[in-house]
Formats: C-alpha cells, sequence, structure tokens
C-alpha cells in the first residue's frame, strides 16, 4: 500500500514537473487539465488518494522512515493542493462594469490592427462588447 501511495504521488508530481520544464509549444501529458481546466481535479484526485493510501499504511504499520514518507508526501500533496485551490480562481477585478454601468474610456486595437478610441462622455448607440481573454 505505501509503494502505491509513493507511486501516484510521485507520479503527479512528475507530471506537474514535466508541464513546469517545458518550452516551446510541445504538449506534455496533463497539459489540458494543468492548462485549461479551472482546477486540475484529474491530477489532484490521484495526489489525494496517494496520500490517504501513505496515512493508512501508516497507521497499519508504524515506523520512523514510513512516518518521515508519509509525512513528505502530506507536505507535498498540501502545498500542491493549496496552490492550485487558491490560485485556480481568479479575483474579483475592480473595474468590472455592472449591467447598465456606462463603459469608461478606452484605446483598444481591433482585429485589423486599428486603434480605436472612444471616451466615456461620447453619446452612442448601445451596442455589445465582447473581451476575450485569450488562451495562453
Amino acid at each position: 500500500m505505501l509503494a502505491l501511495s509513493v507511486l501516484l504521488v510521485a507520479a503527479v508530481i512528475a507530471v506537474l514537473a514535466a508541464n513546469l520544464g517545458s518550452q516551446g509549444d510541445e504538449l506534455r501529458f496533463g497539459y489540458q487539465q494543468l492548462v485549461h481546466a479551472r482546477v486540475p481535479w484529474l491530477l489532484l484526485l490521484p495526489l489525494w488518494v496517494g496520500c490517504a493510501l501513505g496515512i493508512a499504511s501508516l497507521l497499519r504499520r508504524r515506523g520512523l522512515w514510513r512516518g518521515m514518507l508519509v509525512g513528505a508526501e502530506g507536505l507535498l500533496t498540501a502545498l500542491v493542493s493549496w496552490y492550485f485551490l487558491w490560485f485556480s480562481f481568479l479575483p474579483a477585478h475592480t473595474l468590472a462594469l455592472e449591467v447598465g454601468d456606462p463603459l469608461p474610456s478606452y484605446a483598444l486595437v481591433d482585429q485589423d490592427g486599428v486603434l480605436r478610441r472612444m471616451q466615456a462622455s461620447t453619446p452612442r448607440e448601445p451596442a455589445l462588447y465582447i473581451f476575450y481573454r485569450g488562451d495562453w
């Protein structure tokens, strides 16, 4: 049970390290879950299962080296989980507009590369503005 625990935790850490160390446009295993998922549940689940198996193994048979190994697994699990769960959600932006609020002045480049400017005081017809965050 302890070997499976170590294998699960080490595999998730290896996937994270491979993705953090990748350069260029190459996609590694787990890329979709790391970049495109709001919370990477497919990576966190095996990490938590591995940690739980380690704790169960420690409860069945105690030992100093076993306790140190499970403690290291628990620390890694806590750090990775905290990082992903804390930073997966973007905070509310202070410049967010409510429905019916006037659009502030802006100068933006459109899809053709033309700079478009608009002052807040300029009267305009109703329009729909879409700000696409993109995928980077």
